[in-house]
């Protein structure tokens, strides 16, 4: 999986399988704080998570399952008010350009200094 070049999700998980996804995580505070993976990661704390054959990125599946269609070439960003790579939460999710992500990072870095 080349984190560079996202994949559009065309398909949607079959119930069974929205079933194995969410066996994989571990809610903190409730339904609206993080969803944190407890599948296989990445080194940088992103989770995968084998669906249909390939490796898919938590997050990016999480947010077609529960929220809907990411258009082809977005990236899904954490909003600020998470920043965990592991946590799936659709609430804590946006489609945006890589660009734009790669511009948000450097702020919120900035921000951080």
């Amino acid at each position: 999986m080349h984190k560079n070049a996202p994949k559009s999700i065309k398909q949607q998980m079959r119930p069974k399988e929205i079933l194995r996804f969410l066996s994989k995580l571990c809610f903190q505070n409730g339904v609206s704080g993080c969803w944190i993976w407890q599948g296989h990661k990445d080194k940088k704390g992103y989770g995968q998570f084998k669906w249909r054959g390939r490796a898919w990125w938590a997050h990016r599946l999480s947010y077609r399952t529960f929220v809907g269609y990411i258009p082809e070439g977005m990236t899904i960003n954490h909003k600020r008010i998470c920043r965990n790579p592991s946590c799936v939460n659709p609430n804590h999710l946006e489609p945006m350009t890589v660009q734009d992500n790669t511009r948000d990072m450097q702020e919120y870095y900035a921000i951080l200094d």
